[in-house]
C-alpha cells in the first residue's frame, strides 16, 4: 500500500508544479494587456485564485511529505529527493509572489529603468563605464601593454614576500630546535 501513496504525492507534487507554471502563464498575459484594464484585472483575479489554490494544494503536499516521513513510508533517500522538490515549489511561489507583485503599471515607465534618452548608457547606472584618466586616450594595445606591466610587478612583490616567508619559517625552524624563541 506504501507504493500507492508514493504515486499519489508525486503525482500531487506534478498537479502543483503545473499549477505554478499555469499561473506564470497567467501573470504574464496579464502584463502583455496593458491597455486593457478590465482585461488585467479579470486577469489578476483569477491568478489571486489560482495562488490560493496553489498555495492550498503546497501546504496539503507539504504535510503528506511530513506524514510519510513520521511513518516510515519512504526511504532516506527519497526524503530527501522529495524534500529538494519542496524547496523547488517553494522558490517557484516565491517568484510567483514576487512577479504578481510587478504589477504592468511599474514597468511601463522605460526612464526609470534604463535612465535618459537614447545613447551610450550613463556612469551613474553602470560605474564601469567609468573611464580612468589615465587610459582614456589610449589604444587597446596600449591597455593591454600596461596591465602586463602591472601583472610583472605584482608578480615581483609576491616572489619578494615569498622570499620574506621563507627566511621567517626558516628562522622559526630554527629557534624551535633551540627549544627557544629570542626576546
Amino acid at each position: 500500500m506504501a507504493g500507492v501513496g508514493t504515486d499519489m504525492w508525486l503525482r500531487n507534487h506534478d498537479a502543483c508544479a503545473s499549477l505554478a507554471q499555469d499561473i506564470m502563464i497567467k501573470i504574464n498575459e496579464r502584463n502583455e494587456a496593458q491597455g486593457d484594464k478590465s482585461r488585467q484585472a479579470k486577469v489578476s483575479a483569477m491568478v489571486r485564485q489560482s495562488i490560493q489554490a496553489f498555495s492550498t494544494d503546497f501546504n496539503r503536499l507539504k504535510e503528506d511529505l511530513i506524514k510519510a516521513v513520521a511513518s516510515f513510508q519512504i526511504t532516506q533517500r527519497e526524503i530527501e529527493r522529495r524534500q529538494t522538490m519542496i524547496d523547488t515549489l517553494t522558490t517557484r511561489q516565491r517568484q510567483i509572489e514576487q512577479a504578481f507583485k510587478n504589477e504592468p503599471s511599474n514597468l511601463d515607465n522605460r526612464t526609470s529603468l534604463f535612465g535618459q534618452g537614447i545613447g551610450p548608457v550613463s556612469s551613474s547606472l553602470n560605474p564601469y563605464m567609468d573611464e580612468a584618466d589615465d587610459t582614456r586616450n589610449l589604444s587597446v594595445a596600449d591597455i593591454l601593454q600596461q596591465h602586463q606591466q602591472t601583472v610583472k610587478e605584482q608578480d615581483h612583490g609576491l616572489e619578494a614576500l615569498s622570499r620574506v616567508i621563507s627566511r621567517q619559517k626558516k628562522y622559526g625552524s630554527k629557534y624551535r630546535r633551540r627549544g627557544q624563541l629570542p626576546k
